[in-house]
């Protein structure tokens, strides 16, 4: 839900449950915590956030990460073709868009990716891709992440184009929590800079 409030408001409580997946009721309940905290306000449009930053916050600070199964690759090939090469062999509905610095590269370019992160509905084995499997995080260059978390994937995903292959690329707050835990010394800088490029698109609508 506040995904949607801070990526797509103003929005009616009506289309908020809708677009978020719960019922009315469930709004009702969020906006009461939400409101107390004056961190929402309400317009003849809709509901919006009452400070873009403030509520962005709330979410970094509340969301419990997408959960789920990560398996970690190593390859020799930039991040982006890894990601592509993993893309190719999924299965058929694996609804897999990428995070974290590829998915912010695609739309606001800032640094250079150093790992790549793709979320999908089903794993896979990504050997064929000449990647390697790793037991931990550590030396990996891509991530592949069956999620708990459904709303990783927004309903309309961002597609962008790489040696004209079409790449979903994932939510825009799903972005910036991977930012804030990628790898790197400068990803803090990462982070809000593709925080700006959500917080000023927000401002267009």
């Amino acid at each position: 839900m506040v995904r949607r409030l801070l990526l797509a408001a103003p929005l009616p409580q009506t289309r908020l449950a809708q677009s978020a997946g719960i019922s009315q009721a469930r709004v009702s309940q969020v906006f009461d915590i939400l409101r107390r905290d004056q961190l929402v306000r309400r317009t003849r449009s809709g509901w919006v956030p009452a400070d873009w930053d403030s509520l962005c916050e709330w979410w970094l600070a509340h969301y419990p990460g997408p959960g789920g199964i990560t398996t970690w690759w190593s390859g020799l090939t930039p991040p982006l073709a890894q990601a592509t090469a993993a893309l190719s062999l999924l299965p058929p509905g694996a609804d897999a868009v990428l995070s974290g610095d590829l998915g912010a590269d695609l739309i606001a370019p800032w640094r250079r990716p150093a790992l790549g992160l793709v979320y999908a509905n089903h794993g896979a084995d990504l050997s064929e891709a000449d990647l390697t499997p790793l037991a931990s995080p550590e030396g990996a260059t891509l991530a592949l992440i069956v999620p708990d978390d459904p709303s990783v994937r927004p309903q309309r995903p961002i597609i962008r184009t790489w040696n004209d292959i079409p790449l979903p690329v994932a939510d825009g707050l799903q972005i910036l929590y991977d930012l804030h835990r990628s790898p790197g010394p400068d990803a803090a800088e990462a982070a809000a800079h593709w925080r700006t490029h959500l917080r000023t698109t927000a401002d267009k609508r």
